[in-house]
Protein backbone atom coordinates (compact mmCIF):
# COMPACT_ATOMS: atom_id res chain seq x y z
CA UNK A 1 0.00 0.00 0.00
CA UNK A 2 1.48 3.46 -1.03
CA UNK A 3 1.37 5.65 2.28
CA UNK A 4 1.82 9.61 2.30
CA UNK A 5 1.56 12.22 4.55
CA UNK A 6 -0.22 15.27 2.94
CA UNK A 7 0.95 18.86 4.78
CA UNK A 8 -2.16 21.45 4.22
CA UNK A 9 -0.56 24.66 3.90
CA UNK A 10 -1.51 28.10 2.55
CA UNK A 11 1.65 30.23 2.08
CA UNK A 12 4.59 28.84 0.78
CA UNK A 13 7.63 26.86 2.14
CA UNK A 14 10.13 23.99 1.54
CA UNK A 15 8.43 20.53 1.78
CA UNK A 16 10.60 17.73 3.17
CA UNK A 17 12.45 15.81 0.48
CA UNK A 18 10.73 12.83 0.81
CA UNK A 19 8.44 11.27 -1.69
CA UNK A 20 6.30 10.69 1.15
CA UNK A 21 5.51 13.95 1.81
CA UNK A 22 2.56 15.88 -0.40
CA UNK A 23 1.68 19.84 0.20
CA UNK A 24 -2.12 20.39 -0.09
CA UNK A 25 -2.62 24.28 -0.82
CA UNK A 26 -5.81 25.24 1.94
CA UNK A 27 -6.12 28.72 1.32
CA UNK A 28 -5.64 30.88 -1.29
CA UNK A 29 -6.49 34.43 -0.53
CA UNK A 30 -3.30 35.79 0.30
CA UNK A 31 -0.72 33.23 -2.30
CA UNK A 32 -3.28 32.32 -5.01
CA UNK A 33 -0.94 30.34 -7.00
CA UNK A 34 1.26 27.76 -4.82
CA UNK A 35 2.46 24.98 -6.71
CA UNK A 36 1.26 22.42 -4.59
CA UNK A 37 -2.04 20.37 -4.80
CA UNK A 38 -5.28 22.02 -5.10
CA UNK A 39 -8.84 21.47 -7.29
CA UNK A 40 -9.77 18.02 -8.04
CA UNK A 41 -8.01 16.49 -5.12
CA UNK A 42 -9.67 14.03 -2.87
CA UNK A 43 -8.38 12.02 -0.24
CA UNK A 44 -10.68 8.32 0.96
CA UNK A 45 -10.47 6.25 3.34
CA UNK A 46 -9.65 2.52 2.64
CA UNK A 47 -12.75 1.02 0.89
CA UNK A 48 -14.50 -1.39 2.59
CA UNK A 49 -14.19 -4.96 1.19
CA UNK A 50 -17.07 -7.06 0.55
CA UNK A 51 -15.46 -10.53 0.68
CA UNK A 52 -16.94 -13.25 -1.83
CA UNK A 53 -19.93 -10.62 -2.17
CA UNK A 54 -20.33 -7.81 -4.72
CA UNK A 55 -21.74 -4.42 -3.71
CA UNK A 56 -25.31 -5.33 -4.98
CA UNK A 57 -25.13 -8.56 -3.14
CA UNK A 58 -24.09 -7.36 0.00
CA UNK A 59 -27.01 -4.31 0.01
CA UNK A 60 -29.55 -7.29 -0.77
CA UNK A 61 -28.07 -9.47 2.60
CA UNK A 62 -28.11 -6.37 4.82
CA UNK A 63 -30.44 -3.91 3.78
CA UNK A 64 -34.69 -3.54 1.65
CA UNK A 65 -33.02 -4.37 -1.88
CA UNK A 66 -35.90 -3.03 -3.67
CA UNK A 67 -34.34 0.13 -2.22
CA UNK A 68 -31.61 -0.74 -4.13
CA UNK A 69 -33.27 -1.65 -7.29
CA UNK A 70 -35.54 2.00 -6.62
CA UNK A 71 -32.50 3.82 -6.47
CA UNK A 72 -30.98 2.10 -9.56
CA UNK A 73 -33.80 3.58 -11.35
CA UNK A 74 -33.63 7.19 -9.97
CA UNK A 75 -30.06 7.48 -11.08
CA UNK A 76 -30.95 5.87 -14.52
CA UNK A 77 -33.75 8.28 -15.00
CA UNK A 78 -31.90 11.73 -12.94
CA UNK A 79 -28.32 11.07 -14.59
CA UNK A 80 -28.67 8.65 -17.47
CA UNK A 81 -25.00 8.55 -18.36
CA UNK A 82 -24.09 6.85 -15.19
CA UNK A 83 -25.98 3.99 -15.67
CA UNK A 84 -22.70 2.32 -16.42
CA UNK A 85 -20.95 3.30 -13.85
CA UNK A 86 -23.55 2.21 -11.21
CA UNK A 87 -23.62 -0.85 -12.55
CA UNK A 88 -19.56 -1.26 -12.83
CA UNK A 89 -19.72 -0.39 -8.84
CA UNK A 90 -22.85 -2.74 -7.72
CA UNK A 91 -20.65 -5.51 -9.21
CA UNK A 92 -17.14 -4.47 -7.14
CA UNK A 93 -16.82 -6.44 -3.88
CA UNK A 94 -15.26 -3.02 -2.98
CA UNK A 95 -16.78 0.24 -1.77
CA UNK A 96 -15.73 3.43 -0.57
CA UNK A 97 -18.29 4.13 2.28
CA UNK A 98 -19.71 6.55 4.96
CA UNK A 99 -19.43 9.52 2.87
CA UNK A 100 -16.31 10.43 4.48
CA UNK A 101 -13.55 12.18 2.17
CA UNK A 102 -11.62 15.36 1.93
CA UNK A 103 -11.83 17.64 -1.06
CA UNK A 104 -11.78 21.01 -2.00
CA UNK A 105 -15.15 22.83 -1.57
CA UNK A 106 -16.22 23.87 -4.82
CA UNK A 107 -16.20 19.78 -5.64
CA UNK A 108 -17.94 18.83 -2.86
CA UNK A 109 -20.62 21.38 -3.69
CA UNK A 110 -20.42 19.41 -7.12
CA UNK A 111 -21.04 16.03 -5.51
CA UNK A 112 -24.42 17.66 -2.54
CA UNK A 113 -25.53 18.92 -6.52
CA UNK A 114 -25.37 15.74 -7.94
CA UNK A 115 -26.17 13.02 -5.23
CA UNK A 116 -29.47 15.33 -3.08
CA UNK A 117 -31.68 14.85 -5.74
CA UNK A 118 -31.23 11.19 -5.94
CA UNK A 119 -31.31 11.21 -2.11
CA UNK A 120 -34.81 13.41 -2.10
CA UNK A 121 -36.33 11.28 -4.81
CA UNK A 122 -35.01 8.20 -2.92
CA UNK A 123 -37.03 9.73 0.30
CA UNK A 124 -39.84 10.72 -1.83
CA UNK A 125 -40.34 7.10 -2.91
CA UNK A 126 -39.73 4.78 -0.43
CA UNK A 127 -42.29 3.47 2.58
CA UNK A 128 -40.35 3.75 6.11
CA UNK A 129 -43.43 3.22 8.06
CA UNK A 130 -42.30 -0.26 8.57
CA UNK A 131 -38.68 0.06 8.98
CA UNK A 132 -37.07 -1.06 12.12
CA UNK A 133 -34.97 2.24 13.78
CA UNK A 134 -31.62 1.44 12.39
CA UNK A 135 -32.90 0.54 8.69
CA UNK A 136 -35.15 4.00 8.97
CA UNK A 137 -31.70 5.85 8.51
CA UNK A 138 -31.45 4.22 4.91
CA UNK A 139 -30.08 6.96 3.32
CA UNK A 140 -26.70 7.21 4.94
CA UNK A 141 -26.16 4.10 3.14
Amino acid sequence: MKKCIYIATHIPFIPPKSKLYKPIQVGSMIYPNLPYLKKNFIILPKPLDFGAYTVKEQYALCHHYQDYEISEKIVQKLYPKYQDDFTSISNQKQLYCWNMFIMHWDLLKDYCNWLFPILETLEELLNTNNMIAIISVYLVF
